[in-house]
């Protein structure tokens, strides 16, 4: 979970807002985190939580 908080950070612009939310849900805690930064591509979603799955995005413009 902390590296999704740290990404949000990274990557939502100066000025932006990471929302955080938490629940219990079948005796599980839930935490979702929110941002608006720049997102995540259809291709970039089916690679997330995969082995090597890190989306490298220097150099592309996409920078914050």
């Amino acid at each position: 979970m902390m590296l999704i908080l740290i990404n949000a950070i990274n990557y939502t612009p100066p000025g932006g807002e990471i929302k955080i939310f938490s629940e219990v849900k079948s005796n599980f805690f839930i935490i979702s985190i929110e941002d608006n930064g720049i997102g995540f591509s259809a291709e970039e979603k089916n690679r997330l939580f995969k082995q090597f799955g890190k989306i490298e995005r220097y150099g592309q413009g996409w920078d914050v």
